[in-house]
């Protein structure tokens, strides 16, 4: 890609294929460059998990914690995985604007990741209304239908090639820095 760094590839990994003994010289097998490659994980990562984890690191792949305040990733996992960022779950996004009781959790989730320096993105912004409010708040990354539709992996075109065939990923198509 021309003028620039490659865009980052964002994939969802559970904790069993963190458990996999070669998953790591899997990943420094690809040669990907540095921050061209991000992990979400949803679940808490046990030992030999975080083993491979802080493998990943020193290869440069980023770690983002999927799906937060409504799955099974808890204040304790974001403290102890020090992700580069951390995704606020939809179903506290799409319905910001019903009520002050929602604004205050996602404000909540914004200062905590803040204050642990911690990039924030919020899924599921389906209107431009929904954008500008969590771009207010402080939010980082915007993704969601207000930006981009999901697409498959042809219509990336060349993207998929920077994942270097690691696994078969579910491109994360619709993402929006807040600031543009």
């Amino acid at each position: 890609m021309a003028g620039g760094e490659p865009p980052r590839i964002s994939i969802n990994l559970g904790a069993q294929s963190l458990r996999e003994s070669r998953f790591a010289d899997q990943v420094a097998a690809a040669d990907l460059p540095r921050g061209a490659l991000a992990f979400e994980i949803v679940d808490a990562p046990d030992e030999p998990a975080r083993w491979s984890l802080d493998l990943l690191e020193d290869l440069g792949v980023e770690l983002e914690i999927d799906d937060f305040g409504a799955g099974p990733a808890s204040v304790a996992t974001l403290i102890a995985l020090r992700p580069k960022r951390v995704k606020i779950d939809r179903r506290f996004v799409a319905p910001l604007l019903d009520g002050p009781k929602r604004e205050a959790v996602v404000r909540g989730i914004v200062d905590l990741a803040r204050s642990l320096e911690v990039e924030v993105v919020a899924q599921g912004v389906e209107t431009p209304q929904d954008g500008a409010r969590m771009a207010e708040m402080g939010v980082a990354v915007l993704q969601g239908h207000a930006y981009a539709a999901p697409m498959s992996w042809r219509a990336l075109g060349d993207l998929p090639a920077l994942a270097g065939g690691l696994v078969d990923p579910e491109p994360h198509a619709g993402y929006r820095r807040a600031s543009q």
